[in-house]
């Protein structure tokens, strides 16, 4: 069945509609958490992409940068969207499969001014499936981008989904 010429979407099971619920806000639970308890050091990247991604300590994703400084304001807005790949690389990309996995990195630019270039990108994939025109792509796109006073990318590989981030550093310290 088609609806204007595109294939129709058959609407998740309240089971896996629940589920994706749950995950999301055990993830914010658990950034909420750090992010309240006065001795606790969630002040890097690393740390905080560790945290925000449940499949981040099982090998399927591997995260590398140097070290980055964040601050709790950007925390949140930052490991949302970071879960909002996860979700789609479980659901439909990379993580779907036995053999996918997504690599998490970033690197710092020159030091006067720095800026953060993160990116996303998920390898060894099924082809990929275009995430939806709804919440999660303006979260990716138009949001975190305008939070961090940066810019985005979203492109669709054959090879998997690639989000890339452009922010400056003194943004994320805020």
């Amino acid at each position: 069945m088609t609806v204007t010429g595109l294939p129709h979407k058959i609407p998740d099971s309240p089971i896996a509609s629940a589920r994706e619920a749950a995950s999301r806000i055990a993830m914010l639970t658990r950034i909420s958490d750090l992010l309240l308890q006065p001795q606790t050091q969630l002040n890097d990247l690393h740390t905080l992409v560790s945290l925000a991604l449940t499949e981040g300590g099982t090998g399927r994703i591997r995260i590398s940068g140097p070290i980055c400084p964040i601050g709790s304001a950007h925390a949140a807005t930052l490991a949302l969207a970071l879960h909002e790949l996860e979700v789609h690389a479980l659901h439909n990309g990379a993580l779907s499969t036995r053999d996918g996995y997504v690599e998490v990195s970033w690197m710092l630019t020159t030091p006067d001014d720095p800026y953060l270039w993160l990116q996303w990108a998920e390898c060894n994939g099924p082809a990929t499936m275009p995430l939806d025109d709804g919440f999660g792509r303006r979260l990716l796109t138009t949001a975190t981008p305008r939070r961090l006073h940066g810019e985005a990318t979203l492109d669709e590989l054959p090879t998997g989904l690639v989000w890339s981030l452009h922010a400056p550093v003194t943004a994320l310290r805020g």
